[in-house]
């Protein structure tokens, strides 16, 4: 069993407010301060999916904490070299695999004591579907996980197995397949990642900007964005927390807010004159099909119908609170990102009202 207790890393720059099971110091008697960047534990995690947009972030946060970060890759080296210097030299280590040969995924797994699995896709391609991803991938993860100390396993919020969506229902049935094989896995179940490079504010920047109107199914619609750090935070929260195990939380941002409450938002701060529409989901649906074609599609008609529903935690459900962690408001993220869609003569205009002309969102957590 973990001790429950903690022990405080000291980086070259000072104490950090990092915080780390002290079973993993005294069982390997590691040295925590050896004068590099970031500090030594011992720990090796794995990362599934750390080459996508949550990942990198993940990474970081465990390289931080002076874990050796395996990221397991099945693309070109490109797509894992902005990792690289995330840790110092050694500490990310790149690792060929391929989803549909076990034995790869068990060599990934080979000398880690965590593992993380972040794999997910909004899109199905002629390689994979969503159930070989969210279902498939995700089982026999877990599989050759057996061994490891911890397994967190990231699915995401309001799905189930007889959703309307099929992305939604193949990542219910992945979370269903590793609980069933990994009981003291630990789940995280977030609502919709905002930040840096997302899909989600700069996917709706974008259409303000470049569509002739906003296309929204139903502007009643709750919805409650998650800040991407404060996912990352919350893994290695739970890592560093014993109770954590066997145990699903859900994760979402400190408010909710409607549909219509949040593009206007958007569209303020991007400084786009285009209306919101409302449709007929069938179709936006229609349009998806054709959307799809190209390349990085902003509307897909497997999760279409995933979003016409209110994507919020639930009031009984372990939220970021028990994991210790404050989320972020959106507007941290607002300006940064949505500022790169505006007009390039109005690119500079000051900010003196900002976010806070908007007197919306209601407090998720009270």
């Amino acid at each position: 069993m973990m001790i429950n207790r903690v022990a405080c890393v000291t980086t070259r720059g000072g104490a950090a407010n990092i915080k780390l099971p002290l079973c993993w110091v005294q069982q390997r008697k590691l040295h925590l301060s050896n004068g590099k960047r970031t500090p030594a534990t011992g720990m090796v995690a794995t990362v599934f999916g750390a080459t996508g947009f949550a990942g990198r972030y993940v990474v970081q946060t465990l390289a931080r904490v002076g874990c050796q970060v395996i990221v397991p890759f099945r693309g070109e080296e490109s797509s894992y070299t902005h990792l690289k210097v995330l840790g110092d030299l050694g500490q990310i280590v790149p690792v060929r695999y391929s989803l549909r040969d076990p034995s790869s995924i068990q060599r990934t797994l080979a000398y880690s004591n965590i593992a993380v699995n972040l794999l997910g896709r909004w899109w199905e391609t002629r390689n994979f579907s969503y159930d070989d991803v969210h279902w498939k991938a995700a089982s026999d993860i877990a599989q050759a996980a057996s061994e490891v100390e911890r397994f967190i396993h990231v699915s995401a919020s309001c799905v189930s197995t007889d959703s309307p969506s099929p992305w939604a229902r193949s990542k219910a049935y992945g979370e269903t397949a590793v609980r069933k094989i990994l009981p003291n896995a630990t789940i995280l179940k977030p609502t919709v990642l905002f930040g840096d490079e997302d899909r989600f504010l700069n996917k709706w920047a974008r259409i303000s900007r470049d569509y002739p109107f906003i296309p929204l199914v139903n502007p009643d619609n709750l919805i409650q964005p998650l800040y991407v750090m404060d996912l990352a935070k919350s893994i290695l929260a739970a890592l560093g927390d014993e109770a954590t195990i066997g145990k699903t939380y859900e994760l979402g941002g400190p408010k909710y807010y409607t549909w219509e409450e949040l593009l206007s938002m958007i569209t303020y701060t991007a400084r786009s004159e285009k209306k919101v529409f409302v449709v007929p989901q069938a179709a936006l649906m229609a349009a998806a099909r054709f959307i799809e074609l190209g390349r990085k599609p902003l509307f897909i008609r497997g999760e279409i119908p995933h979003w016409n529903q209110d994507v919020v935690t639930p009031k009984d459900s372990l939220n970021p609170l028990d994991l210790q962690i404050k989320p972020t408001p959106i507007d941290s993220s607002l300006m940064r990102i949505c500022r790169m869609y505006r007009p390039p003569l109005i690119y500079d205009e000051p900010e003196e009202i900002s976010i806070h002309k908007f007197e919306t969102g209601k407090n998720a957590y009270v």
